[in-house]
């Protein structure tokens, strides 16, 4: 079972990533996190999730193995700027802007 946590509910296609999720039998949706708490609880209880008011803290949590970025589009390069977490993270946008956002995303805090 692979554990996912939802990262935003903002992104056109949140519902369609987070109903895949949850329709594979290999899959749980175990957290979620929102910038805005009225919405992040209102999937987390439509998808049956723990709802994090503190992305750092998703990112501790033992039961999250993977983050579906799903933030608008201006979030993503700080949610994917965690490699300490040792999480897998997706995104539907590219990583990479530049060589030098390369750079600065490669590097270890």
């Amino acid at each position: 079972m692979i554990n996912i946590a939802l990262a935003g509910t903002w992104h056109v296609h949140f519902r369609g990533y987070a109903d895949a999720i949850k329709a594979d039998p290999r899959c749980k949706i175990t957290a979620l996190w929102d910038p805005d708490e009225d919405a992040g609880t209102e999937y987390a209880k439509m998808y049956e999730c723990a709802y994090e008011k503190n992305y750092d803290i998703l990112l501790k949590r033992p039961d999250v193995d993977a983050v579906m970025v799903c933030s608008s589009t201006d979030k993503h390069h700080d949610i994917i700027k965690k490699p300490h977490s040792r999480k897998s993270i997706f995104s539907p946008k590219k990583f990479f802007a530049s060589p030098q956002t390369k750079h600065m995303m490669l590097q270890t805090p």
